[in-house]
């Protein structure tokens, strides 16, 4: 008996504090005003008969769920506007969806739609399964009405330019994309994927200005600072390209790419040093090391270090066999052109698989030198 009024008393006083606090977060609204106090004081009412009446465990369940939790689901689709019938093929949608069930997740969003025809979720998501099914032209179709109905919808401006550009309407793509940024400036995709179909028309100038006004909002994105150290080298300005790749390894060290890229650009410029001790780094990267084991035969072939050259090539070739016909065309490999066509025709004997040579048996560290390992340890 205390028990119980004691928890009446801590649910009314609980009540009466987040009621104040409703007040005044939604005073001004006056229709949600309303039906806060309606919501409140049906709760305390139900609280207080139940308290009253000591009714059992299953009849205080009982007037909760018929005098409270029923009344306050149904206010609250009242004022939301819910759409059950739409809410349930979004639902089923979803669940379609999830399974990879495209074509019935499909018809379950048309059927919301159907229910529903201001349905902003119906065609998002119709959108997005159309895109799963490879259908740009429909997907395109449904996010186009979505975003008729919710016009601040950023990220359909995204899928939009996306399919956009796909479609190779590059001219409307950069429009609708520049309307998505013009919402959100400091959404990156959207500036990612304009700058993107910019480069590709080679419109670098503008495409820098686009992560230029990114950085504004995202100066701490190393991927911006990459993207731009790329286009900067397109525009032969290789004393900018380095200052950014710089600063999106300082944001991002295992960023192996950056490496590769400032590596060769010491190459270019014929700091051979500072190319070195980056495309090693760029060497820790699966992805690169070919690449960077063939940019650094290229550097030891300026240093004229034969042994290394060898060891190099070596290396990028048994990773990735094009690079041996790409070095027999190189001017820079002629005096060591019959060794390359030499390994180019064992890797084809091997189907490609790594055979190594009796040219150096040590490590990579070693056969690089221990100085440069040293280098890149104390820089």
């Amino acid at each position: 008996m205390i028990f119980e009024k004691i928890f009446y008393i801590i649910s009314i006083f609980t009540f009466l504090i987040y009621s104040i606090r409703l007040f005044v977060k939604y005073g001004k609204n006056i229709r949600l005003l309303n039906i806060l106090t309606q919501t409140i004081s049906l709760t305390i009412l139900c609280l207080a008969y139940i308290n009253d009446n000591q009714l059992n465990l299953f009849m205080q369940s009982f007037v909760f769920i018929f005098g409270i939790l029923l009344p306050v689901v149904y206010i609250l689709i009242k004022y939301f506007d819910i759409n059950i019938k739409e809410t349930y093929y979004l639902l089923i949608g979803d669940i379609n969806f999830l399974l990879k069930k495209y074509d019935l997740a499909k018809k379950d969003y048309q059927y919301a739609i159907d229910s529903y025809n201001e349905s902003y979720k119906g065609y998002k998501r119709l959108g997005f399964t159309y895109l799963k099914l490879n259908d740009l032209r429909n997907a395109f179709d449904a996010f186009a009405s979505s975003v008729e109905i919710k016009k601040d919808d950023y990220k359909i401006y995204y899928q939009l330019g996306y399919i956009y550009e796909e479609l190779n309407k590059k001219k409307e793509a950069i429009t609708v994309l520049n309307s998505g940024l013009r919402i959100k400036p400091d959404y990156l995709p959207i500036s990612n994927l304009l700058a993107i179909i910019l480069c590709e028309q080679e419109n670098y100038e503008d495409a820098l200005r686009v992560y230029e006004d990114a950085l504004k909002y995202r100066d701490d994105n190393y991927e911006i600072y990459y993207n731009m150290a790329v286009i900067y080298t397109n525009l032969g300005k290789y004393i900018k390209a380095q200052e950014c790749y710089k600063k999106a390894i300082k944001l991002n060290s295992q960023l192996h790419d950056a490496y590769l890229g400032l590596g060769q650009l010491y190459l270019i410029d014929k700091n051979l040093d500072e190319a070195e001790k980056y495309l090693f780094r760029a060497t820790n990267s699966e992805a690169l090391y070919a690449k960077a084991y063939y940019s650094l035969a290229k550097l030891y072939s300026l240093k004229c270090e034969e042994g290394k050259i060898v060891s190099c090539l070596k290396l990028a070739i048994d990773k990735d066999s094009s690079y041996a016909e790409k070095a027999i065309n190189e001017p820079i490999f002629s005096n060591i052109k019959d060794f390359i066509i030499g390994l180019n025709m064992l890797n084809e004997m091997t189907n490609g698989t790594s055979t190594k040579l009796e040219i150096d048996e040590s490590t990579e560290e070693e056969f690089l030198n221990q100085d440069i390992a040293n280098k890149i340890e104390n820089s």
